[in-house]
């Protein structure tokens, strides 16, 4: 197996731009943070991101716990992929992933400063120090007054994940002339960058979905636990009714579907938490 090692800080970007690296060197899966993900979904694995204490991060990102190592590296045996990129803060821990995984091979390194600008770096930095997450995005069509169905769009081709605010992104819009006259073209103005989305939009839409589809609750605030991999606590009132557990797992499920499949988060936890009881 051909292995690429894509080594650089916390903080500097590896995740981001580890699927365009990954394309680029021809990479059939990425081991980022716990994770065998294979075309921008996990496969197996659970992310070091939603580990409480460093300590307990450091050791789901080295598989130091056996269960969770046998499950990515039999994973990767059934996968037999011919080259694989694995992310890490230094050599050190690439090649201690590789030791554990049983993935053969010398390891060629690619420094993060060697395929992102040191300005993009900066840019990285400060936005995880912010609370902002970048998803890389290609051109999308907007139907005039259809916002919703510019953000499924979107959701739908971006690669990655990120916490998207639409309305405040700046994008250039403009009008093609031998399109649908219905039609408008957007182009994000990042062309090598992304589309940034700010928290208050995720909490926006979540707000429509539980609004338009479970009148049986009403949401009162959206804690963000963790922003990279998404984890939000959903804090609602309940108005009272039969079957609240089954009315709760259809409300999280198409508020997952909503922040997967739509905003493109690869990786979403949701915990519901019912305040108070409405009797009316």
């Amino acid at each position: 197996m051909k292995v690429y090692g894509l080594v650089g800080p916390s903080g500097s970007g590896k995740s981001h731009h580890a699927a365009r690296i990954a394309a680029e060197v021809g990479a059939d899966c990425i081991i980022d943070d716990g994770l065998l993900i294979l075309h921008g979904r996990p496969l197996a694995g659970a992310s070091a991101k939603f580990e409480f204490t460093k300590l307990g991060a450091a050791r789901r990102a080295i598989f130091a716990d056996d269960l969770h190592r046998k499950e990515v590296a039999e994973a990767l045996q059934q996968l037999q992929p011919s080259t694989c990129l694995v992310l890490g803060t230094s050599e050190k821990m690439i090649r201690l992933i590789c030791s554990r995984l049983g993935i053969p091979g010398e390891i060629e390194w690619i420094p993060i400063e060697s395929v992102v600008s040191v300005q993009h770096l900066t840019e990285a930095r400060d936005r995880r120090k912010r609370g902002m997450h970048a998803i890389p995005a290609v051109g999308a069509r907007l139907s005039r007054g259809a916002g919703r169905r510019f953000i499924q769009e979107l959701g739908e081709r971006v690669l990655g994940a990120g916490i998207a605010d639409l309305g405040r992104a700046k994008a250039r819009i403009r009008r093609s002339p031998d399109s649908d006259p219905d039609l408008t073209v957007v182009f994000p103005l990042f062309h090598n960058g992304g589309v940034f989305i700010h928290p208050r939009a995720v909490e926006q839409g979540i707000r429509a979905v539980v609004q338009e589809g479970h009148p049986s609750f009403r949401v009162r605030r959206v804690v963000y636990v963790n922003r990279e991999p998404l984890h939000l606590a959903l804090h609602v009132v309940y108005r009272i009714g039969p079957d609240l557990p089954a009315k709760a797992t259809r409300l999280l499920r198409a508020l997952k579907t909503y922040l997967q499949e739509h905003l493109g988060f690869p990786y979403v936890r949701l915990d519901l938490v019912v305040e108070a009881v409405d009797s009316v």
